[in-house]
């Protein structure tokens, strides 16, 4: 009697242990294939070979970034570098205009004077024909007075000139030009052959666009070597 229950209890627990063990299968089986163990443990290299793929596919998409942002810098350098040749090409045109109306006007300024001083002259004479113009006849004294109407007009015209010319020269210092060309200076020597002289003792050629070599500065000048006078 004892043997019979055992061998009951026995069979209870093996199917009991039969059915457990069929719950596991089915659980495990109702799991999505990528959970399953073994599942999981064949798909290991393909993930490994994929984590690779992707750290190669990052790491040159970096190199790529990378390797962009230095040539797009470098475009960047390329245009900056033409953006100054361009505006150091327009104050270039700024300065050699600044310093040839420089010249220009002071040329103009230095003759304006000497006409002034002859003017004076030209004036008592005519002052001292006035005197005697009763002496003259009808038709003289007609041509003395357009003598000096003619001349009083001429010399209108020379006071407006230097009044003009005045007017420039301020007009001038307010031209955005460079340092070094407002630092030149000129007198009528060094303007008869187109030349300013720098604070160093160097002389810059306005026809030229530069200064002269020590050499081409003694040519120009060959009995001058001493700074001129300011305008």
């Amino acid at each position: 009697m004892d043997f019979e229950a055992e061998t009951q209890k026995i069979e209870l627990e093996r199917r009991r242990l039969e059915v457990e063990k069929m719950r596991v299968e089915i659980a495990d089986a109702s799991r999505p294939l990528w959970l399953r163990p073994g599942s999981l443990a064949s798909l290991s290299p393909l993930l490994i070979a994929l984590a690779g793929v992707f750290a190669a596919w990052v790491t040159g998409y970096f190199d790529t970034q990378r390797t962009q942002l230095a040539n797009d810098i470098a475009a960047l350098e390329t245009e900056k570098a033409d953006l100054s040749k361009d505006v150091q090409a327009a104050q270039n045109i700024i300065d050699n205009g600044y310093l040839r109306i420089r010249m220009a006007a002071g040329e103009a300024l230095y003759a304006l004077g000497h006409f002034g001083g002859f003017s004076e002259e030209y004036e008592a004479a005519l002052q001292n024909l006035f005197k005697f113009q009763e002496r003259l006849s009808d038709d003289g004294i007609a041509a003395v007075n357009t003598v000096a109407q003619i001349s009083a007009d001429r010399f209108n015209v020379v006071e407006i000139s230097r009044q003009s010319l005045s007017d420039l020269n301020t007009t001038l210092a307010n031209i955005e030009a460079s340092d070094w060309a407002k630092e030149l200076t000129t007198d009528p020597i060094l303007r008869s052959v187109g030349l300013f002289l720098a604070p160093d003792g160097s002389y810059y050629d306005v026809e030229k666009e530069r200064f002269l070599t020590e050499t081409e500065a003694q040519n120009a000048l060959p009995n001058v070597f001493t700074a001129p006078s300011s305008d």
